[in-house]
Formats: C-alpha cells, sequence, structure tokens
C-alpha cells in the first residue's frame, strides 16, 4: 500500500479529526442548551458535511473498490427517497427544501465512506484517528455521566437518549482497543466511561449494541484466543432474540427479564405498521416523510395505546424506515450497505490480524456491528452523529491494507459535500413560517413543533383566518398532524360551527384511528357546551321539584359510542370516565355520575397522576348539580385552578355570565312553567358566580382590590344583588384575614339584597371583633363577641374555632375541643388550622370521638 503525501502525516490528521469532532459534536449541543438554535442536528448536519468535506478533500489515496461500492449503496437509498417523493408524492407537492430531510443521512454516509477510505488508509493514520476518537468518546462519556448525576436527561452532546445510547455504544469498542502503550489504568479509563455513560442513557438499545458488539471486536483483536469471547456474544444475541422474542409472546419471565417491556412492544407494533406501508408501495415507497406522514392510518392499537396517542416519527428500524420511504429497493439498498460494511471490516481486521495488528480495524468492526445492532431498534443510521461514525468506519475498513494509486484532488466530492452542507444551512436557518409555507420544516423534530406553533400562536392571539389558513397549509404538507386538526376543529366549535368542527374530527378519525384524543372529542362536540345563559332557557332547565338540572343531551347514544370507541382504544385512561360522568350529570342521573367519577380517580391513581384538572372540574360541577354547600363547592374548584392553571379564562367568563344570567332572570320575572320564582332563579346564578369568584381569589387568580372596587360602584348604582354576589366571594374563606370595613360594607349591601345574607356577614364581624380580643388577651369580650356571632351564624367555623380558642385560654379546654370538633365537621380545613395555632392544635387530642370522622367528601 502505497503512503498518502507528505501532508497527511498522523498526528496532524488526529488534530484534524479530533477538531471536526469536536465541532461536530459539541458545538451544536452547545448551542442548542444556550437556547441559540432549538435543533441541534440542523446545525450538526452541514458541520458533518463540512468535516466530511475536509477529509476526503485532502490529498490522498483513490477509494477503493469495496469503499465506492459502500458510497454507491449509501447514494442509491438517499436517492431512491428523492425519486418516490418526486414521482409518486403523497400529499401535497413537496416545494424545493422539502426533501432536505432522509436524504441528507444516507449523503452524508457515501460521503463519510468517501472521506474515511482516503483519509484513514494508512494503518499510522487510522491509528492517530482512533485515538483522537476515543479522547472525543470520553469527553461525550463524562459530559454524559456529569448530566445523570445532575439529575438531566443523560444524553450528552447527542441531544436524545435514542441517539446517544447507539453513538457510545459505537465508540465502546475503540475506547477498550485503541489506547495501546499505556499504563492500565489509563487503558481501561475510557471504556469503563464510555460503559458507564451508556448505563446513564437508560437506553437499552445502547446497552444491548454494547453487549454484542464489545466481545466481537475483543475476540477478533485476540485472533483465535478470542473464540471463546465470539461463543459468548453468540450466546448473548440468542438470549437477547429470545428475550424480545418473550415479550412479544407475552412470558412473565421475558418481561422480568428485559423490563419495561412495553418499549418492545411499541418497536413491534412501530415494525408491523411500517411493514403495512412498504405493502401499500413497495416499488416507490411513500416518499420523505413518508412514514410520519402516514403511519397513523396503519397503526397498530396496542402501540397507540402504549404510546399514549404520541405520533411515530421514525419507524425505529432504519432498513424499514428507508424502504417505507424510497420503497423496497432503498431498503435493501441499505440492509446490503450494513452487510457489507460489516464483511469489509472483519475480513481487514483477518488482514491486519496476520500482520500482528488486528485492534484498530478490529475496533472499526465493533463500531459498525453496534451500528447495525441498534438500526433494529433505534435509528442510529438516520442521525448525524452515528453516520459519521459508521460512514469513517466503513470507509477505513475498506482502505485498510490495500494497495491503491494516490489522487492529488477529490474535487467532485467536495464540491458535493459543500453544496449539501449549504442547502442543509439554509434549510435550518430559515424561520418557522417560511418553513410552513414549503415544506421544509419536517427536517426534524423541533423544526415541526415550530411549524405548528406558528399556526397555534396566531390562533391564542386571536387572528383566526390567519391560524385556520396556517392550519390548512400544515396538513397540506403533513397528513398525519392530527393535533392541527384537534385545533381546527376546536376554532370551529368555538365559532359555533358544529358541523364544520365535526367533519374535521371525522377526517382526523379516519387517518388517525387511534388516537385516544378524536373520538373523545367527538363526544365532547355532541355533548355539546355547558348550560346556556339565556333567561327563557334557564326557567326550562328546572325540573318539577324545583331542582335545576344542566341541558339535556340532545343525542346520548351517540356522545356514549364515542366515548365507548374511545374506551375501546385505552380502557386505563380515566378521561372516558369523566366523559360519562358529564353525560349522567347532564341526563339527572347523579348517582350513576358519582360512580363514574369515582372510577375516574381510581384509574388516575393507578397511573400515577394524581387529580387531574378534568377530573376535578368534572367533580366541581356534580357538587354544584348536588347543590353541595358553597364552602365544598368553592374548595373544589379551587383545587382545579391549582391543578389546571389553563382554566382560569373559563372559569372568570362563566363567573360574568352567571352575574347576566341573574340579571337577565330578574328582569325577565317567572314564568308559570317554573316552579321557582325568577327571585330563587337569580339568586342561584349569582351563588355560581360568587363561587367561581371565590375559587379565583383563593387559587390566586384574581386580585382583590378591584373586585372590591367593583363591588362598591354596583352598590352605588343600585345593583345591590350583584355587588352582593362580588362581596361573598370576598368574604368566601372563612380562615382568611380580613378587613373590618370590608364586612361591615357588605353587611350594608346585603342589608338592602338579602337579610339571610346580611345576618350571616353580621356574624362575620362580630367574629372579627372576637378575634381582636382575643388578640388583646380579652378572653371575657372575646367570647361575648364569639358566642354573639354564633347566635346570628351557627356554621361560621371561623367563629367556632375562635370561641374553642377562647375556651381552651379561660381553662376550659374539654368545651374548646368540643368546639374545635364541631368546626371540623363542617369543615375539613379546621384540623389544618388548628395545627397551625398552638393552643388549638393543644385541643386535638380532647376531640370527642364523635367528632373524628371527617364529613364525607367527594
Amino acid at each position: 500500500m502505497r503512503d498518502a503525501p507528505p501532508d497527511a502525516a498522523p498526528a496532524a490528521l488526529a488534530r484534524r479529526l479530533a477538531g471536526a469532532g469536536a465541532l461536530v459534536l459539541l458545538v451544536p449541543a452547545a448551542l442548542e442548551r444556550l437556547g441559540v438554535v432549538p435543533d441541534d442536528e440542523a446545525v450538526r448536519l452541514p458541520l458533518a458535511f463540512a468535516a466530511c468535506a475536509l477529509v476526503a478533500a485532502r490529498p490522498g489515496a483513490r477509494p477503493s473498490r469495496p469503499a465506492l461500492v459502500l458510497a454507491a449503496l449509501a447514494a442509491v437509498a438517499g436517492a431512491l427517497v428523492v425519486l418516490s417523493s418526486v414521482v409518486a408524492p403523497t400529499g401535497a407537492t413537496p416545494g424545493p427544501l422539502a426533501f432536505v430531510g432522509p436524504p441528507l443521512a444516507p449523503a452524508l454516509l457515501a460521503l463519510a465512506v468517501v472521506a474515511g477510505a482516503r483519509g484513514l488508509a494508512r494503518r499510522d493514520a487510522l491509528a492517530a484517528a482512533l485515538r483522537a476518537t476515543t479522547a472525543l468518546a470520553t469527553l461525550a462519556a463524562v459530559w454524559t455521566l456529569g448530566e445523570h448525576a445532575l439529575g438531566l436527561p443523560a444524553v450528552g452532546p447527542f441531544g436524545r437518549a435514542g441517539v446517544a445510547g447507539p453513538a457510545l455504544a459505537a465508540l465502546l469498542p475503540v475506547a477498550a482497543l485503541t489506547p495501546r502503550g499505556r499504563p492500565r489504568p489509563l487503558r481501561v479509563a475510557p471504556a469503563v466511561a464510555v460503559a458507564a455513560a451508556i448505563v446513564g442513557t437508560g437506553s437499552r438499545t445502547g446497552l444491548g449494541a454494547a453487549a454484542l458488539a464489545l466481545p466481537v471486536a475483543l475476540a477478533l483483536a485476540r485472533g483465535r484466543a478470542g473464540r471463546p469471547l465470539l461463543a459468548v456474544a453468540a450466546g448473548l444475541a440468542l438470549l437477547g432474540a429470545a428475550a424480545v422474542a418473550g415479550v412479544v409472546s407475552g412470558a412473565p419471565v421475558a418481561e422480568r427479564v428485559v423490563g419495561r417491556p412495553d418499549t418492545v412492544r411499541v418497536r413491534v407494533g412501530l415494525a408491523r405498521a411500517a411493514v403495512a406501508l412498504v405493502a401499500e408501495r413497495p416499488l416507490l415507497g411513500h416518499g420523505a416523510y413518508g412514514f410520519p406522514a402516514q403511519a397513523l392510518r396503519v397503526r397498530d392499537p396496542d402501540e397507540a395505546r402504549i404510546s399514549a396517542g404520541r405520533r411515530p416519527l421514525a419507524a425505529h428500524d432504519d432498513v424499514l424506515h428507508v424502504a417505507v420511504e424510497g420503497g423496497v429497493g432503498a431498503g435493501l439498498a441499505l440492509a446490503a450497505w450494513i452487510v457489507l460494511a460489516l464483511v469489509v471490516a472483519v475480513r481487514a481486521t483477518r488482514r491486519a490480524a496476520a500482520e500482528g495488528d488486528g485492534a484498530g480495524p478490529a475496533a472499526l468492526v465493533g463500531l459498525l456491528l453496534a451500528v447495525a445492532v441498534a438500526s433494529l431498534a433505534e435509528n442510529p443510521l438516520l442521525a448525524s452523529s452515528t453516520v459519521l461514525l459508521a460512514g469513517l468506519a466503513a470507509g477505513a475498513a475498506a482502505a485498510h491494507g490495500r494497495a491503491a494509486s494516490p489522487s492529488r484532488r477529490a474535487t467532485f466530492p467536495a464540491a458535493v459535500a459543500t453544496g449539501l452542507a449549504l442547502l442543509a444551512t439554509t434549510a435550518s436557518a430559515r424561520g418557522a413560517a417560511s418553513r410552513l409555507h414549503d415544506g421544509s420544516y419536517r427536517a426534524s423534530d423541533a423544526s415541526r413543533e415550530r411549524a405548528y406553533e406558528v399556526a397555534a400562536g396566531r390562533a391564542r392571539g386571536g387572528d383566526v383566518p390567519a391560524a385556520l389558513e396556517a392550519y390548512a397549509t400544515l396538513l397540506a404538507w403533513d397528513a398525519g398532524a392530527t393535533e392541527a386538526r384537534l385545533d381546527v376543529a376546536r376554532l370551529h366549535e368555538l365559532a359555533g360551527r358544529a358541523a364544520q368542527a365535526r367533519e374535521v374530527l371525522d377526517e382526523a378519525r379516519r387517518l388517525d384511528p387511534t388516537r385516544f384524543d378524536v373520538p373523545m372529542r367527538v363526544g365532547h362536540l355532541l355533548l355539546g357546551p355547558e348550560r346556556p345563559v339565556d333567561a327563557a332557557a334557564l326557567h326550562r332547565m328546572q325540573a318539577a321539584d324545583g331542582d335545576r338540572r344542566e341541558q339535556p343531551v340532545a343525542d346520548v347514544a351517540a356522545v356514549l359510542r364515542a366515548y365507548n370507541e374511545a374506551k375501546a382504544l385505552d380502557a386505563s385512561r380515566f378521561e372516558v370516565d369523566v366523559g360519562y360522568a358529564r353525560v349522567y350529570r347532564r341526563q339527572g342521573e347523579l348517582a350513576r355520575a358519582g360512580a363514574a367519577l369515582r372510577d375516574a380517580k381510581e384509574k388516575a391513581a393507578r397511573r400515577g397522576q394524581g387529580l387531574p384538572a378534568e377530573l376535578l372540574a368534572e367533580s366541581f360541577r356534580l357538587a354544584e348539580a348536588e347543590r353541595a354547600p358553597v364552602s365544598d363547592r368553592v374548595n373544589i374548584l379551587a383545587l382545579t385552578l391549582a391543578a389546571g392553571p389553563f382554566l382560569t379564562p373559563e372559569v372568570a367568563r362563566e363567573a360574568t355570565r352567571w352575574l347576566d344570567a341573574g340579571d337577565d332572570v330578574e328582569r325577565a320575572g317567572g314564568t308559570a312553567a317554573t316552579p321557582l320564582g325568577a327571585g330563587e332563579l337569580a339568586k342561584a346564578d349569582r351563588e355560581g358566580a360568587t363561587v367561581r369568584l371565590a375559587a379565583l381569589l383563593r387559587a390566586g387568580r384574581l386580585d382583590p382590590e378591584p373586585l372590591r372596587a367593583e363591588a362598591a360602584a354596583l352598590a352605588r348604582d343600585g345593583r345591590d344583588a350583584r355587588a352582593l354576589a362580588i362581596y361573598r366571594a370576598l368574604l368566601a374563606d372563612p380562615f382568611a384575614v380580613v378587613d373590618t370595613d370590608l364586612v361591615l360594607e357588605a353587611r350594608a349591601v346585603a342589608a338592602r339584597a338579602d337579610r339571610a345574607v346580611a345576618e350571616q356577614l353580621a356574624a362575620r364581624a362580630r367574629t372579627l371583633l372576637g378575634l381582636e380580643a382575643l388578640a388583646r388577651g380579652d378572653g371575657k369580650q372575646a367570647l361575648f363577641e364569639l358566642e354573639a356571632a354564633l347566635a346570628k351564624d351557627p356554621t361560621s367555623v371561623a367563629a367556632l374555632l375562635g370561641r374553642a380558642k377562647a375556651l381552651a385560654l379561660a381553662g376550659r379546654p374539654d368545651e374548646g375541643a368540643r368546639e374545635l370538633g364541631r368546626a371540623a365537621r363542617l369543615d375539613a380545613r379546621a384540623w389544618d388550622e388548628a395545627a397551625r395555632d398552638a393552643t388549638l392544635s393543644g385541643l386535638v387530642p380532647l376531640v370527642p370521638r364523635e367528632f373524628l370522622e371527617p364529613p364525607t367528601r367527594r
């Protein structure tokens, strides 16, 4: 084999490769973490092309025939994807930059093969490159371990665990075999660090690839002495295959061995979907991004349930993924590349071992084998980091030990690399709105999310026509964007276009039949909105016994069919039972609604979801239908707002609507068809508004001062009933420290609008006076005021707690304990208040047994 020209000295080459590798690995990750670019792959791809061009364009040996065949196979795979996109596109006709993503990975692989064959042909050059790679592997491992120690996702400079695990697995044989001629601890340290980092990523694909690749590489490096290691590798491969087969068949032993068996089932489900898509278009494929765009139609229901409806963006099998997008020919080209690369690397190792130095080529075999194994369950041949490693390794193996004629320049590969790098840079640098209009946003997950945010941002900003236009563009490029369809349906629904919303949801159900959210949304749409607020409808909603019922459901059977369809997709989701509860409540079947909510709570607890906002919101509405005490309703709604702050605007709008409804009913007057008079209806409406405002205040979503000013202004205008509803919200928390003037202000309004409420507010004022006396140490005056308060309102929890404390300080702890028990029976939060007060906490052990059982709550 001829040496390359003098400027290809190993040390210089090692420095260049180390610099290029650091640039490709570290700079994009650093920029992504600093927020400069939201997706490091967008920067990594053009840098990887530039690094390959730098190596390929150097004076060196011409690529050998095996290297050219490998490069051609990779190029064919990418070219077939582009051809499929142009000849038989699915969806809208792609723009000029819409194909940038998928074909770039095979193109980079082809160029990396050429770069490896030209720059790493000499043994000393390969050794220098492996040393540089070991240094980078150690740095990446330390980075990954550092993130793991800090409790962050352990992905290091690779961006995500699905890339980090396979990449580190590919680097492990290099780190284990490269450091020669050093003290033993220094030889072992890089491999130990990389192995620990693989464990830190939590990638079982990476662990499996490393467990198979490392013993094979060590065995080949040792020649005949390594045959036992080959037997170990073969045994591990058989055990792994048996474990996967056992998980697929549901064997408990295999599931315990594998751990998290659902991820294996997800991979199997994705493989089934990929095979179904290949069968649809075996020759041409579905074009660039065909898998994420089309997989939802043929998605495996079990995989969809396990994935909780999350959209699969890759087949997690490189050969199948490329076959879906470029046809069977593209998949076969990539499969042939994997097999040929391994064969070439094994032969290079045998030739080198015969000459007494097979460690370097053996490391290349291990690297390629790790990538090949990982490609069965992840997508290492679509990620620039692992594509770069695999391509350089295959090229180096193809050139190793072969005679080749020298070549001073390689202008064509350099020109191609530069053009592709510029194309990738152009696509990554364009704004999300521009990408949305030509489809190039589909080049990466992050770009796809940014394009979706463009449309969603317009919707949130209130520009509905522009939002609908952006969503239409998005869906024209990407038929699998179900989230966009759900948003469009919601916009139509809010605008009162129920028929159009139903059409959009039906299309989403056709294209994404395993998405749990879709039939749920159909059910919600058929169920209709919550109560209307016009006076006539409010009168009609009264039942014969005087209960206020919700708006009846127009087509109960259709709603239940939609919810049943969602339940068939995933019976473990609590949302279905919340839907059932909503239907039963709206039909007046409150007992069945309560039972459904209990089922929903059990399911949420089993899934570790606690009490989700949707479940709490329906619990609140059921409490309203059951006419639960105001304090109970306020407590539940405050919890709802704490769990779902996004509900704040809706609750605020409801409060205003109920205040307006109370005014409308009062003006309309009673009718013969309503057992309750207009005054009672208006009072019930305003009570609903009070509950909502009180919950917003307790959850910290409203500022009390402007609300108090509004109530005072209403009172000055003579709108006492509406003002009183707001004052009651301001004073709804019996444990809150409030201004006595506020209570007296509210009482003056109540004296004109509602005598019963005026008495309660008078009791609240006396309670405050009693608490002030307690603070001064005047126990006698405190007892006088608190007993007067309880005479006016025996249910005043604050007065009961104040009297309990006054009695304890007066040396009558047994009586105080009874008052504490009475308060706790009325409101369980009294126990929390007692725990905060030294005097009251001393009474807790003395509370009679009859008060210890807390009141029944939903």
